[in-house]
């Protein structure tokens, strides 16, 4: 392994070679991912094509209980159905008797019936809720004191740069907060 020099690690592969941190330090190997040849005949990847193997028997065996299902099913009754299927098949069930097995399962899956739509107008959402959240507090007492001039204030406040309308939205509301916040403070002469 290649140890990375300098305050900065770089994670990720940059040309063929994957960069990482591990340990507390930067290092660097070269990229190898495993060719299909050796996934295909390596002693290491004999569980994977164990599985490959179940899953390919029990694929097709799942996709026909599945198909006898009735309206409202979903992928994820599939999926259990296949699941179920390779577990069988791992405890050592030949494939009528896995047949048999799902086709009992399937009667215990319960396909809920679609909701019915009522004819109520649905609820609308305020576009600027979020916006009035993050932008707008109720008062902005606490950034200001009695004594403080509103236009000194106003150039205090950062408002945001943008032409957009939610941003100029935003604006107007940080304005109006600190309009409403100087008015629970008595004028003083001088100060508009």
């Amino acid at each position: 392994m290649a140890k990375q020099l300098g305050p900065i690690w770089i994670k990720g592969t940059i040309g063929g070679v994957n960069f990482y941190v591990a340990n507390g330090e930067g290092l660097a190997r070269i990229s190898n991912p495993p060719g299909s040849k050796r996934v295909k005949t390596a002693p290491e990847f004999a569980g994977l094509r164990q599985y490959a193997h179940w899953l390919k028997i029990a694929s097709p065996l799942a996709s026909t209980v599945y198909q006898a299902l009735p309206s409202g099913k979903q992928r994820k009754h599939y999926q259990q159905l296949a699941g179920k299927a390779i577990l069988w098949l791992k405890q050592g069930h030949s494939t009528e008797e896995v047949l048999t097995l799902l086709q009992a399962e399937a009667t215990t899956i319960i396909i809920a019936a679609p909701p019915v739509k009522t004819l109520t107008s649905p609820k609308r959402k305020s576009r600027f809720q979020k916006l009035d959240k993050k932008y707008a507090p109720a008062r902005l007492g606490d950034f200001t004191k009695p004594n403080d001039d509103f236009n000194k204030l106003t150039k205090k406040v950062q408002f945001l740069r943008s032409r957009k309308w939610n941003t100029r939205r935003a604006n107007r509301l940080v304005y109006k907060a600190l309009l409403e916040s100087f008015a629970s403070y008595p004028i003083s002469p001088g100060c508009v």
